[in-house]
């Protein structure tokens, strides 16, 4: 049985949108690649393991981010954040068994695909995306 070509055609934009999109994930690590490098440090300062700790770059203006930055932080008023002229990019360190947790819940097969990173991990949320990339891929 073969597919109609609308179903074709829809499939193959929305693989293009998604590469598009997770080239701007990559994009995005790449802009703060300082930061990924100093978190990257901070976890030995801290005494912590990448398997304690993974770094998170999350665009807030983005809806899937803004909900992530929510249950991360749920102290901090993310709707205020999202609407004013303040930089929408929340930066940090995120306890990693919990945020994998959440992930299997979210998308097991991307789960299994951010447990696969042995190094510092580096999870970036934008244009609804959600990209997993080694630290190490921010300055090389």
């Amino acid at each position: 049985m073969s597919l109609p070509i609308a179903m074709i055609a829809d499939d193959v934009e929305a693989r293009v949108l998604r590469t598009i999109a997770k080239h701007s994930c990559r994009e995005l690590l790449c802009i703060y690649a300082e930061r990924v490098q100093y978190f990257a440090r901070r976890i030995g300062e801290l005494g912590e393991t990448p398997t304690d700790l993974a770094i998170v770059i999350i665009d807030t203006k983005d809806d899937a981010g803004a909900a992530l930055a929510e249950i991360l932080t749920s102290d901090v008023d993310w709707l205020a954040l999202k609407n004013s002229d303040a930089p929408p990019i929340v930066r940090g360190l995120v306890g990693r068994p919990g945020l994998q947790a959440l992930l299997e819940e979210m998308d097991p097969a991307e789960a299994v695909k951010f447990a696969a990173i042995a190094g510092p991990a580096v999870l970036v949320v934008h244009q609804g995306v959600v990209a997993f990339f080694e630290a190490h891929e921010a300055w090389s």
